[in-house]
C-alpha cells in the first residue's frame, strides 16, 4: 500500500512520521479499541509480521502491519504497541535480540509516537534485554526519551532496583555509561515501598559485583536506611543470612550419630550397644568426621550471639569465625556422609571406588567455592572469578553466533 502526498501538482511519498500520524488520525481512540486487554484475550498477542518487521528493522512492513492490525482488528495505536509475544515479550525485547542496524531507528520512531509505551510495566524487563545484549543505540535513545527515575512498578522499584536485586552488573555498568549525573544519582538513591536502595536489594542478594559498582561509583549514598533503620551494610552483614545452615548441619549430624552405618550389636553379643564394625578404619574416618561437623554446627550456632553486638570489630570477626566454621561444618559432614557410603557398599570394589573418587572431586571444589566468598581477594577467589567469567564469556560468545 503505498502512501503519498499531493503538493503543488506533484506527489511526494510520505515519511513514517507522517504515516503514522495519519494512522493515529484515522483510528481516533474510543473506548472500546483503547480498553486494556485481558489475560485470555488474543488481541494481547503480538502480530507474527510485527514481530517480523521489528526484528528486521524493517520501517516500511512495521507500518504497513501496523494498518493492517489496527483496520482488521479496530485497535488503537497504543494498544498494538503495548501487545506482546507468547513467551511474554514486548516490542523492546524484540528489538533486544535483533541484528539489524535499522532497528535503532525504528525504535525512536515508536518511541515518538508512543511515549506511553515507556510507562508499561515490560519496559524494565525490555531495557534490561537491550542492556544485557549491547544495544548502546537504542539504550541511548530510551536515555533522551524517558525519564528513567520515574518508571517504577508496583513495589516503586526503578530499572536500577531490578537489575540490582537480579545481580545484573552488564546493566548496572550500562546504566551508568548512558545515565547523566542527577539521572544516575537519583536512580541509585531512590527507595522502594520497603526504603530499600538499590544498593540494599543487591546487598540482600549477595551480588558482590554489582555492589562494587555502585558502590565505586560514589554516587550511590551508602548511609541511607531503609524501613527497618539498616544501611546496606547492615544488610550484608545481617545475621540472619547466616542463621539457617547451622540447625541443618546440626540436625544432619546429630541423627547420623544414632544411625550409624552396620548397626549396633545386640543384646545378647558380648558388646551390646557397641557398632558392629567398631574396628573399621573407615567407620572410624565417619565417626571423627561427624563429631567435628556436629560441633563445629554449634559453635557456629552459638556465635551467632556475638553478631549481635554494637562493637563492629566484635560483629566483623563473629562475621569471620561464622564463615570459617560452615566451611568446616560442610567439609566434615561431606567426609563423614562418604565414609558411611563407603562401609555400606565396600563389598562392590567399582562402586566404592566411584563414591571416593566423586567425594574428592565434589569436596575441593565445594571448599574453593565456599572460601572465594569467604576470603573474596584472597589468590584461589580470583582464580575462582576468573574461571566463572571465562565461562560466561565463551557462552556469550556462542549464543551470539
Amino acid at each position: 500500500m503505498d502512501h503519498t502526498i499531493s503538493i503543488a501538482r506533484s506527489v511526494t511519498r510520505a515519511t513514517p512520521n507522517e504515516r503514522l500520524e495519519e494512522l493515529k488520525a484515522r483510528n481516533v481512540s474510543t473506548l472500546g479499541n483503547q480498553q486494556p486487554f485481558e489475560d485470555r484475550d488474543l488481541n494481547k498477542v503480538m502480530d507474527l509480521y510485527l514481530y517480523e518487521a521489528m526484528r528486521d528493522g524493517d520501517v516500511k512492513k512495521f507500518i504497513n502491519t501496523l494498518e493492517e492490525v489496527s483496520e482488521s482488528r479496530g485497535l488503537a495505536l497504543s494498544l498494538i504497541f503495548d501487545q506482546v509475544t507468547p513467551s511474554g515479550n514486548s516490542l523492546l525485547h524484540v528489538a533486544a535480540s535483533s541484528r539489524s542496524e535499522h532497528v535503532v531507528e525504528l525504535t525512536e520512531l515508536i518511541l515518538v509516537h508512543s511515549p506511553c509505551l515507556m510507562t508499561r510495566k515490560k519496559l524494565l524487563r525490555g531495557y534490561s534485554a537491550l542492556c544485557r545484549r549491547g544495544k548502546v543505540d537504542i539504550i541511548h535513545e530510551l536515555v533522551k526519551t524517558s525519564d528513567l527515575a520515574e518508571m517504577k512498578n508496583k513495589k516503586s522499584e526503578n530499572i536500577l532496583h531490578a537489575t540490582a536485586k537480579g545481580g545484573d552488573n552488564n546493566t548496572v555498568q550500562c546504566i551508568l555509561k548512558e545515565c547523566g549525573e542527577p539521572v544516575f544519582k537519583k536512580l541509585a538513591n531512590l527507595k522502594d515501598i520497603s526504603g530499600n536502595t538499590p544498593l540494599h536489594l543487591a546487598s540482600m542478594n549477595n551480588h558482590c559485583q554489582v555492589m562494587l559498582s555502585l558502590v565505586r561509583n560514589q554516587r550511590s549514598d551508602v548511609k541511607l536506611l531503609n524501613n527497618d533503620k539498616m544501611t546496606a551494610l547492615d544488610v550484608a552483614m545481617n545475621p540472619e543470612s547466616w542463621s539457617s545452615p547451622w540447625p541443618l548441619v546440626a540436625t544432619v549430624t546429630f541423627t547420623a550419630g544414632f544411625t550409624l552405618p552396620g548397626g549396633h550389636n545386640a543384646s545378647g553379643d558380648p558388646h551390646p550397644g557397641t557398632a558392629v564394625i567398631l574396628h573399621n578404619p573407615v567407620f572410624q574416618v565417619f565417626v571423627i568426621s561427624d563429631m567435628l561437623a556436629m560441633h563445629c554446627s554449634i559453635l557456629g550456632a552459638v556465635s551467632l550471639l556475638w553478631a549481635h553486638s554494637s562493637d563492629p570489630n566484635v560483629a566483623e570477626e563473629s562475621y569471620l569465625l561464622r564463615a570459617l566454621l560452615l566451611l568446616m561444618a560442610l567439609s566434615f559432614t561431606t567426609v563423614a556422609f562418604c565414609a558411611a557410603v563407603t562401609v555400606a557398599v565396600s563389598k562392590l570394589i567399582w562402586l566404592t571406588t566411584l563414591v571416593v573418587y566423586l567425594t574428592c572431586v565434589y569436596l575441593p571444589i565445594c571448599v574453593l567455592a565456599l572460601a572465594a566468598f569467604i576470603f573474596p581477594q584472597s589468590p584461589p577467589a580470583k582464580l575462582l572469578f576468573f574461571i566463572y567469567y571465562l565461562a560466561m564469556t565463551n557462552q556469550d560468545h556462542q549464543s551470539g553466533d
